[in-house]
C-alpha cells in the first residue's frame, strides 16, 4: 500500500526531488520528468501538479527537509523510491548523486539500511542497462514524457528567474 502525502508534503518532497536533479549540476528534462510522473502516481491532478511543481522550485530545502523528517516511515521509505528515481532518470549516476542522496537521507531521517539497500539495487540496475545499451547500439532515444505538467512549469520558472536575475545583476 502507498502512503499518502498531503499538498505541503508533496511540495516538500518535490523540492527534496528537484535538490537531487540539481546535484549533478544541471537538471535533465527526464528528471523533470520522473518527479512529475511520481505527482501523478499519487493521483495529483494537472493542475494541483503545477502549483506543487511551482511551489518546489521557490521552496527553501531547510524548510522542506524538516517536512519530509516529521514523516512517517512508510512515506520515507516511498520517498527513497521517488529520489532514486530522479537519480537514475537521465541514464548517469553521478557521485555528486549519490553524495546528496546519502546527506539528505540523514538529514531526513530515513533508515541507513533501507537507503543502501535501494542504492545498491539502483547502481546495480543501472550497471545492467548500461551494458545492455552497449550491446545493442541504437540512436538514442527522446526523452519520455509522463504528461504530469512538471516539467514544462518548472522550466518556465526557471527560465524566468534566471532572465530576471540577469537583467538585475547585470
Amino acid at each position: 500500500m502507498r502512503p499518502s502525502f498531503d499538498a505541503v508534503e508533496l511540495a516538500a518532497i518535490a523540492r527534496i526531488a528537484l535538490s537531487m536533479a540539481e546535484a549533478d549540476g544541471h537538471v535533465d528534462p527526464r528528471e523533470l520528468d520522473a518527479i512529475g510522473g511520481a505527482l501523478s502516481q499519487y493521483g495529483v491532478p494537472r493542475n494541483t501538479a503545477l502549483a506543487i511543481c511551482a511551489a518546489a522550485v521557490t521552496a527553501n530545502e531547510a524548510n522542506a527537509i524538516a517536512v519530509v523528517a516529521g514523516m512517517t516511515l512508510l512515506q520515507k521509505t516511498d520517498l527513497i523510491v521517488w529520489l532514486l528515481a530522479v537519480i537514475v532518470a537521465d541514464g548517469v549516476i553521478a557521485e555528486s548523486e549519490i553524495e546528496k542522496f546519502r546527506s539528505l537521507g540523514i538529514k531526513c531521517g530515513f533508515p541507513t539500511d533501507i537507503m543502501e539497500d535501494a542504492l545498491r539495487k539502483v547502481k546495480r540496475d543501472n550497471l545492467r542497462k548500461v551494458n545492455r545499451d552497449k550491446e545493442n547500439v541504437s540512436q538514442p532515444k527522446p526523452a519520455s514524457s509522463t504528461g504530469s505538467g512538471c516539467m514544462l512549469p518548472l522550466f518556465a520558472i526557471i527560465s524566468a528567474s534566471v532572465y530576471a536575475a540577469y537583467w538585475i545583476f547585470a
